[in-house]
Protein backbone atom coordinates (compact mmCIF):
# COMPACT_ATOMS: atom_id res chain seq x y z
CA UNK A 1 0.00 0.00 0.00
CA UNK A 2 1.81 3.13 -1.52
CA UNK A 3 0.89 6.81 -2.02
CA UNK A 4 0.35 7.64 -5.37
CA UNK A 5 2.09 10.83 -5.22
CA UNK A 6 5.18 9.88 -3.03
CA UNK A 7 5.91 7.21 -6.08
CA UNK A 8 5.53 9.66 -8.47
CA UNK A 9 8.53 12.17 -6.60
CA UNK A 10 10.13 9.35 -5.79
CA UNK A 11 10.69 8.28 -10.10
CA UNK A 12 10.99 11.57 -10.53
CA UNK A 13 7.83 12.04 -12.75
CA UNK A 14 4.78 14.59 -12.16
CA UNK A 15 2.10 14.27 -9.42
CA UNK A 16 -1.00 14.32 -11.18
CA UNK A 17 -3.20 11.88 -9.22
CA UNK A 18 -3.73 11.14 -5.05
CA UNK A 19 -4.37 7.96 -4.58
CA UNK A 20 -3.35 5.08 -1.92
CA UNK A 21 -1.80 1.98 -4.30
CA UNK A 22 -1.08 -1.53 -4.15
CA UNK A 23 1.87 -2.34 -6.39
CA UNK A 24 3.63 -5.58 -8.12
CA UNK A 25 6.63 -4.40 -9.76
CA UNK A 26 9.14 -7.27 -10.85
CA UNK A 27 12.81 -5.46 -12.25
CA UNK A 28 15.76 -7.13 -13.44
CA UNK A 29 19.08 -4.74 -12.37
CA UNK A 30 20.68 -6.73 -14.77
CA UNK A 31 18.95 -6.95 -18.17
CA UNK A 32 17.20 -3.72 -17.03
CA UNK A 33 13.96 -5.07 -17.89
CA UNK A 34 10.41 -5.29 -16.22
CA UNK A 35 7.13 -5.35 -15.14
CA UNK A 36 4.90 -3.51 -13.30
CA UNK A 37 0.76 -3.42 -12.11
CA UNK A 38 -0.52 -0.44 -10.34
CA UNK A 39 -3.92 -0.65 -8.58
CA UNK A 40 -6.01 2.39 -7.61
CA UNK A 41 -9.04 1.21 -5.35
CA UNK A 42 -9.68 5.01 -5.06
CA UNK A 43 -8.57 8.27 -6.82
CA UNK A 44 -8.45 12.07 -7.84
CA UNK A 45 -6.24 14.18 -9.77
CA UNK A 46 -4.87 16.69 -8.89
CA UNK A 47 -4.96 20.49 -9.68
CA UNK A 48 -2.89 21.37 -12.53
CA UNK A 49 -2.27 22.13 -16.26
CA UNK A 50 -4.43 18.70 -17.66
CA UNK A 51 -7.34 18.95 -15.09
CA UNK A 52 -7.35 23.04 -16.30
CA UNK A 53 -7.19 21.99 -20.00
CA UNK A 54 -9.69 18.97 -19.70
CA UNK A 55 -11.96 22.24 -17.77
CA UNK A 56 -11.46 24.32 -20.71
CA UNK A 57 -12.47 22.26 -23.09
CA UNK A 58 -15.72 20.33 -21.74
CA UNK A 59 -16.47 22.68 -18.24
CA UNK A 60 -15.95 19.67 -16.56
CA UNK A 61 -13.42 20.17 -13.51
CA UNK A 62 -11.58 16.47 -13.60
CA UNK A 63 -10.58 17.41 -9.69
CA UNK A 64 -13.87 16.61 -8.68
CA UNK A 65 -14.00 13.20 -9.61
CA UNK A 66 -13.28 10.35 -7.59
CA UNK A 67 -11.80 7.39 -9.97
CA UNK A 68 -12.34 3.69 -8.73
CA UNK A 69 -10.50 0.56 -9.64
CA UNK A 70 -7.61 2.78 -11.86
CA UNK A 71 -4.77 0.53 -12.88
CA UNK A 72 -1.49 1.36 -14.81
CA UNK A 73 -0.23 -1.87 -16.35
CA UNK A 74 3.43 -1.99 -18.57
CA UNK A 75 6.66 -2.81 -19.18
CA UNK A 76 10.44 -1.45 -18.51
CA UNK A 77 13.13 -2.14 -21.45
CA UNK A 78 16.02 -0.15 -20.04
CA UNK A 79 15.06 3.67 -20.38
CA UNK A 80 11.96 2.70 -22.72
CA UNK A 81 8.54 2.44 -20.60
CA UNK A 82 5.08 0.80 -22.75
CA UNK A 83 2.39 1.21 -20.42
CA UNK A 84 -1.59 1.18 -20.76
CA UNK A 85 -3.93 2.94 -17.89
CA UNK A 86 -7.62 2.77 -17.08
CA UNK A 87 -9.61 5.08 -14.91
CA UNK A 88 -13.14 4.81 -14.51
CA UNK A 89 -15.38 6.80 -12.46
CA UNK A 90 -19.25 6.49 -12.25
CA UNK A 91 -19.43 9.28 -14.62
CA UNK A 92 -17.42 7.86 -17.15
CA UNK A 93 -13.69 6.84 -17.78
CA UNK A 94 -10.08 7.77 -18.54
CA UNK A 95 -8.09 5.60 -21.07
CA UNK A 96 -4.65 5.45 -22.36
CA UNK A 97 -4.72 2.35 -24.53
CA UNK A 98 -1.04 2.82 -25.79
CA UNK A 99 1.32 5.23 -24.00
CA UNK A 100 5.08 5.36 -24.11
CA UNK A 101 7.24 7.47 -21.49
CA UNK A 102 11.77 7.84 -22.08
CA UNK A 103 13.13 7.57 -18.70
CA UNK A 104 16.07 9.11 -20.12
CA UNK A 105 14.64 12.02 -21.66
CA UNK A 106 11.36 12.35 -19.67
CA UNK A 107 9.60 11.91 -23.12
CA UNK A 108 5.88 10.99 -22.88
CA UNK A 109 3.48 9.97 -25.90
CA UNK A 110 0.58 8.51 -24.91
CA UNK A 111 -2.98 8.48 -26.91
CA UNK A 112 -6.04 9.06 -24.74
CA UNK A 113 -9.84 8.86 -24.73
CA UNK A 114 -11.75 10.58 -21.93
CA UNK A 115 -15.81 10.72 -21.71
CA UNK A 116 -17.21 12.36 -18.57
CA UNK A 117 -21.39 12.55 -18.65
CA UNK A 118 -21.85 13.44 -22.41
CA UNK A 119 -18.80 15.02 -22.49
CA UNK A 120 -15.86 13.35 -24.97
CA UNK A 121 -12.05 14.11 -25.44
CA UNK A 122 -9.40 11.44 -27.70
CA UNK A 123 -5.93 12.59 -28.08
CA UNK A 124 -2.29 12.21 -27.36
CA UNK A 125 -0.19 13.51 -25.10
CA UNK A 126 3.76 14.05 -26.56
CA UNK A 127 6.90 16.19 -25.61
CA UNK A 128 8.47 16.78 -22.08
CA UNK A 129 6.55 15.29 -19.29
CA UNK A 130 6.36 17.88 -17.15
CA UNK A 131 5.49 20.24 -19.85
CA UNK A 132 3.44 18.29 -22.53
CA UNK A 133 1.60 19.33 -25.49
CA UNK A 134 -2.20 17.73 -25.23
CA UNK A 135 -3.56 17.19 -29.00
CA UNK A 136 -7.29 16.86 -28.89
CA UNK A 137 -7.93 15.00 -32.06
CA UNK A 138 -11.81 14.25 -32.03
CA UNK A 139 -14.23 15.46 -29.70
CA UNK A 140 -17.98 14.41 -30.49
CA UNK A 141 -18.82 16.57 -27.61
CA UNK A 142 -16.85 19.79 -29.33
CA UNK A 143 -18.13 19.16 -32.60
CA UNK A 144 -21.95 18.82 -31.60
CA UNK A 145 -21.03 22.69 -29.59
CA UNK A 146 -19.70 23.77 -33.31
CA UNK A 147 -22.29 22.57 -34.83
CA UNK A 148 -24.81 24.27 -32.58
CA UNK A 149 -23.10 27.89 -33.26
CA UNK A 150 -23.09 26.68 -37.31
CA UNK A 151 -26.55 26.52 -37.39
CA UNK A 152 -27.71 29.42 -34.98
CA UNK A 153 -24.54 32.08 -36.39
CA UNK A 154 -23.57 31.09 -39.57
CA UNK A 155 -25.76 32.14 -43.15
CA UNK A 156 -27.27 29.08 -44.94
CA UNK A 157 -25.16 29.66 -48.07
CA UNK A 158 -22.00 29.28 -46.36
CA UNK A 159 -23.28 26.17 -44.17
CA UNK A 160 -22.23 23.83 -46.57
CA UNK A 161 -18.76 25.25 -47.45
CA UNK A 162 -17.67 25.47 -43.72
CA UNK A 163 -18.73 21.95 -43.05
CA UNK A 164 -16.53 20.66 -45.51
CA UNK A 165 -13.85 22.00 -43.71
CA UNK A 166 -14.54 20.71 -40.15
CA UNK A 167 -15.09 17.53 -41.69
CA UNK A 168 -10.79 17.81 -42.16
CA UNK A 169 -10.67 17.78 -38.54
CA UNK A 170 -12.43 14.28 -38.16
Amino acid sequence: NLSALRMSYVAFLPAIFDSQVDANITYNLTSKQGQFSVLAPTGQFKAGETSYLIFLLSGYDLTHERFVNSNLTGAIDHDDTNFTIYMGSGEGYLKIPEGHLNLADKNINASFQLKIKDKDLNGNIEGDIYNPKVNVKSSTYIKGKINNVIDKHIPKDLKAPINDLLKLFN
